[in-house]
């Protein structure tokens, strides 16, 4: 079950509104160690990506916890590349959801193109997606 307390989230800085993009893995051990402070600790985390994963991974290491052993981490990719941690001269690949943002991508394209096309017409869209999950070796059981 779900943990309120377990609710790990914040956000990389934004410089006028936009999200910089990020060429280091920043040090997630302080965001981290908030959902490990009851008795009751989180068996899993669910990260946005698989950048976030690594970050996480890393993190989790420093705090003395072994992924999946002591806890499973899943990312998020949208590819059916594999991505991967490289830890102990092994590389692990991620237990990871596939988001199907290109499904979504392509979806606002067309729109958009409508819209360019028709200009006083309102145009949307409502999009279900099924995400995959891709299984890897970063969760010890997937039910």
């Amino acid at each position: 079950p779900e943990n309120p307390a377990w609710e790990i989230c914040w956000q990389r800085p934004r410089k006028d509104g936009i999200l910089q993009q990020e060429y280091e893995i920043a040090d997630y051990q302080p965001y981290l160690e908030k959902a490990f402070e009851s008795k009751e600790k989180p068996t899993a985390l669910l990260c946005v990506d698989d950048w976030r994963a690594v970050g996480t991974m890393i993190a989790l290491q420093k705090l003395g916890y072994k992924v999946p052993d002591d806890i499973s981490i899943i990312g998020g990719y949208n590819t059916a590349d594999p991505a991967g941690y490289l830890t102990d001269g092994k590389l692990m690949q991620f237990t990871r959801f596939d988001d199907r943002l290109e499904d979504l991508c392509i979806v606002a394209a067309k729109i958009l193109l409508k819209k360019l096309a028709q200009e006083d017409e309102e145009l949307g869209a409502t999009i279900m997606l099924k995400p995959k999950l891709i299984e890897g070796e970063t969760v010890k059981n997937i039910i």
